[in-house]
């Protein structure tokens, strides 16, 4: 993810030391005040009920895993009808750390379990300063989530070409000049 976490109203950073013995998820929930901020920042109309389920696991090949899932309310605009409507998003999370100073940064961790068992991985996110931002990490997910062009339930565009053609002011005008130029 690419996005500075002083761009993100949602911030939950933790130092490294703190995530190296973690046995459970962190539960993630945003206030308020924060919701308000990301759909501001997102140019949505709300969210609300943010929460993340976030597991951190060391991979040794790897680097850091964060998997989980991001839950929200998210209020937007239909592109058809410009009506507000409610949407609920339930997106899964699944995004690989090294800290900066770690031989793979910025390379492709390949061995054999992951060229056996599934597709190239993307190139992992860095660890700068120590700290691991997992509410800019929630944040980006739900960001990623949302709907670009979003529709309201039941609404359709509708098509033109069942409409019957009105007719356009200038339609007779041809035939009037075909009418004097046959006279003259």
């Amino acid at each position: 993810m690419t996005t500075a976490p002083h761009d993100i109203p949602f911030s939950r950073s933790f130092a490294m030391s703190e995530l190296r013995n973690l046995k459970r998820p962190v539960l993630l929930d945003a206030k308020p005040s924060e919701c308000a901020a990301l759909a501001a920042a997102f140019g949505i109309v709300a969210i609300r009920d943010l929460t993340a389920d976030l597991k951190i696991s060391r991979q040794a090949a790897l680097g850091w895993l964060v998997t989980g899932s991001v839950h929200a309310k998210v209020t937007q605009t239909c592109v058809v009808s410009l009506e507000p409507f409610e949407t609920a998003i339930d997106e899964p999370v699944e995004a690989r750390f090294v800290e900066s100073g770690d031989p793979r940064r910025g390379h492709h961790a390949m061995d054999t379990d992951v060229i056996a068992t599934g597709p190239e991985l993307d190139p992992p996110d860095i660890i700068e300063g120590g700290r691991l931002d997992l509410g800019v990490l929630a944040a980006e997910f739900l960001a990623l989530a949302l709907d670009p062009w979003p529709r309201k339930p039941g609404v359709e565009f509708k098509d033109h070409d069942d409409e019957p053609a009105k007719p356009s002011p200038f339609a007779g005008l041809s035939e009037k000049l075909a009418r004097r130029k046959s006279k003259e």
